[in-house]
């Protein structure tokens, strides 16, 4: 069974590289990974050569993005996953401050994990993926951010009766981007071509509000609360000045 959270990526890498007019497969990889352990393998040069992953400083001195943000930068834009008990911990939480007081999960290897702590929020974390479901379920943590653009696939993946929280969420500057390995120059040029040839065409944006229209007009709909945070592993080349790549989170819900 295909993932439907890697649904996007995937037609939208296809498409990319097939505007290069040159021959290409796509195969996914035969070993299941964790995120940290996929963009070890790539830059090695083994078993991956392209993957989907939030950006970071560390993360672009060994490796080689495609600085097109493939989210438009909504995965820096976070709901909460919590439980029917725990949602009431959010009514009056209106400021860092007030959410340094709950307990907060994440993957160990999500560059999201040490932007939280670099706010002072506390964290714990799982090395994990479908277990941290169950860890929000049973208590051991009170929120789970999570994107707007997956959350609510998630919660129909998931059989932990949680909630998507409706009053907080939380913003931070981000961007998810293709990685290839630095030995593969031709290829991250061959992708961000195809990008680029399809926001200009307006087939980017097309697959984007396919995709997420639906949960991007969830998200807005439900006014939560915005909390702003500082992003201090984002990388100085991130292209923010091309407005066109970006959602203008501040433009839909205000802050």
């Amino acid at each position: 069974m295909v993932d439907p959270l890697t649904l996007y990526p995937i037609r939208l890498l296809r498409a990319a590289l097939e505007k290069s007019g040159e021959p290409f497969a796509l195969q996914a990889s035969p070993v299941p990974m964790v995120q940290d352990r996929s963009l070890r393998e790539i830059a090695a040069g083994n078993l991956v050569d392209v993957f989907w992953s939030m950006t970071s400083i560390e993360r672009e001195q060994y490796l080689l993005p495609v600085r097109i943000p493939i989210d438009k930068g909504l995965f820096g834009w976070r709901v909460f996953l919590t439980t029917e008990k725990n949602q009431h911990l959010t009514e009056t939480v209106q400021t860092i401050a007030q959410l340094k007081k709950l307990v907060i999960l994440q993957g160990h290897d999500w560059p999201d994990t040490k932007i939280l702590q670099s706010n002072k929020l506390k964290v714990i974390t799982s090395n994990q993926y479908r277990s941290m479901f169950n860890m929000i379920a049973t208590g051991r943590a009170e929120l789970f951010p999570r994107s707007i653009l997956e959350v609510w696939k998630e919660i129909a993946l998931e059989k932990h009766n949680l909630r998507v929280d409706p009053r907080l969420s939380i913003y931070y500057p981000t961007a998810l981007y293709f990685f290839v390995s630095k030995s593969q120059p031709e290829l991250a040029k061959r992708i961000e071509k195809g990008l680029n040839q399809m926001i200009a065409s307006g087939e980017f944006e097309q697959l984007f509000l396919e995709e997420y229209g639906a949960d991007l007009a969830e998200a807005v709909a439900t006014k939560r609360r915005v909390i702003y945070l500082e992003n201090p592993f984002l990388p100085k080349e991130t292209p923010l000045t091309r407005k066109e790549l970006w959602v203008d989170l501040e433009a839909l819900v205000g802050k």
